[in-house]
């Protein structure tokens, strides 16, 4: 049985990523979210879809191994490939990546590779493009720190990527740490081992009872996803896998709120470090 997401509701992300992505409700844009930083600091990008040079709204779907993004115009799948990198496979809809942050500054290492610095999060994000043509630009700064010789600066801190204007088709990913060029030809296996991972954890979760209505049952697979792709990587502070109260705003750990996931995740032997993890944290 399929789990379909609201991502309005529920970040979209996997077990030990570092990003995720959301919509607010009737949205005509989606936001990524570099979820080492909590609250306001961990909003990284606003992606939207353009089609001839404007702005197309869309319906966006999600099951816990791919995003879907329709239009008439054409259709985006996001999947997460690993703990810090998305890739974007689209047909017909050209990508464009604005930057969430007050000072930040792109530049390009070539025609296919980008970097776009973070100074309020004080990290990179690096763009690899293997189909379209990507293009740096804006926001013009009128600031006078900005100007130079009177002239406003370009600081480069959007990404636009267009389709191939042979095959009308973008392929594309980005990674909030440095990583080797991947190639992302084998979009659908990609999007299998996901799935084949989620499955793998939910075989593991506590039954439903098997007079429980279809709906109840959904709504406990969709309850399990989200504490599945709440987890992020061992890394830093967190000595094993860790459970984050959320990779929307409350992208960290707290002895208090952590009490409800761990009992949760209580009867599930291999993730009891892991939901308990915040004492090594705290203490």
């Amino acid at each position: 049985m399929d789990t379909t997401i609201n991502i309005s509701h529920i970040p979209f992300s996997r077990y030990g990523a570092y990003v995720s992505i959301t919509a607010e409700q009737d949205s005509d844009f989606l936001t990524i979210h570099n979820v080492r930083k909590r609250f306001e600091d961990g909003l990284a990008l606003k992606l939207s879809f353009w089609h001839e040079g404007r702005q197309i709204g869309f319906t966006h779907e999600a099951a816990p191994e791919c995003l879907v993004c329709s239009a008439p115009e054409g259709t985006v799948r996001i999947y997460i490939r690993d703990d810090e990198t998305m890739v974007f496979v689209s047909e017909g809809m050209d990508l464009y990546f604005q930057t969430l942050v007050e000072y930040g500054y792109g530049t390009e290492k070539d025609e296919n590779q980008f970097t776009i610095m973070n100074a309020g999060q004080k990290s990179y994000t690096f763009f690899g493009v293997s189909t379209g043509k990507g293009t740096l630009s804006g926001p013009f700064v009128e600031d006078d720190i900005w100007k130079w010789n009177g002239t406003p600066v370009d600081r480069r801190q959007n990404l636009r990527v267009e389709c191939d204007k042979g095959k009308a088709h973008v392929a594309m990913w980005l990674s909030m740490e440095e990583v080797n060029h991947i190639a992302i030809s084998e979009a659908d296996e990609d999007i299998k081992a996901i799935k084949s991972e989620w499955q793998e954890f939910l075989a593991k979760m506590p039954d439903s009872r098997p007079d429980m209505p279809e709906a109840e049952k959904e709504f406990g697979r969709v309850t399990w996803y989200n504490l599945w792709s709440s987890f992020v990587r061992a890394r830093d502070v967190y000595h094993y896998d860790t459970m984050l109260m959320s990779k929307k705003i409350m992208s960290s750990v707290w002895s208090w709120d952590h009490c409800f996931n761990a009992l949760a995740m209580a009867q599930v032997s291999f993730s009891r470090r892991s939901c308990m993890t915040y004492l090594s944290v705290l203490y």
